[in-house]
């Protein structure tokens, strides 16, 4: 597996994010299902495109 440092960075970044208790249970939720999603990809080999995961709305703060 090639791990390129930006993909581990957003991985890093989701599973930071699903760890936050001040971040609402649902976006740590797609937050965490987005990181293992990707380590998934990234382990089978699969090429995976450049594409921003910040695009995803995983901030959703508790009230």
């Amino acid at each position: 597996m090639i791990q390129t440092p930006t993909m581990e960075r957003r991985i890093s970044n989701l599973q930071a994010i699903a760890n936050d208790p001040s971040v609402n249970n649902f976006a740590r939720s797609v937050c965490a299902e987005t990181a293992s999603y990707l380590r998934e990809l990234e382990q089978s080999g699969a090429r995976l495109p450049n594409f921003g995961v910040g695009a995803i709305v995983c901030k959703g703060k508790k009230e």
